[in-house]
């Protein structure tokens, strides 16, 4: 049996254009390093890509993921804005304008596959 699962996880902090905020983007020098820029983004509160807050989205999914329990490496998924809360990261914000388009990026699951598409592996000791 196949079974396909969407997975939607809805944050409010995301803001018909979409904007990416911080709270702590009320500290002065904060916000040219942890607000990212607002793109033009269509959708309602009865769409596929939902939004919802009149000209700054106030909610809607931010993490999205389609996934065939028949083959867990076809899965995908969408972010945002990136993979790292760490505004000096190159990925803090490297999925805002794909998420906006509602593009996807591959979530594999099997050793072989991570292995042969890893950026770079950290090893955590205690």
């Amino acid at each position: 049996m196949r079974v396909l699962c969407l997975v939607l996880v809805c944050l409010s902090s995301v803001s018909a254009s979409a904007q990416q905020t911080s709270t702590i983007a009320a500290v002065g020098l904060m916000q040219k390093k942890v607000n990212i820029s607002p793109l033009p983004r269509g959708g309602a509160s009865n769409t596929l890509n939902a939004s919802h807050g009149n000209d700054r989205q106030s909610s809607g999914a931010s993490f999205r993921m389609i996934v065939d329990t028949a083959d867990w490496d076809s899965t995908v998924g969408t972010n945002s804005p990136g993979q790292s809360a760490n505004p000096d990261s190159a990925h803090y914000a490297d999925l805002f304008e794909n998420w906006n388009k509602g593009e996807y990026f591959p979530m594999y699951y099997s050793k072989e596959k991570i292995l042969k598409e890893e950026h770079r592996i950290t090893i955590l000791k205690p």
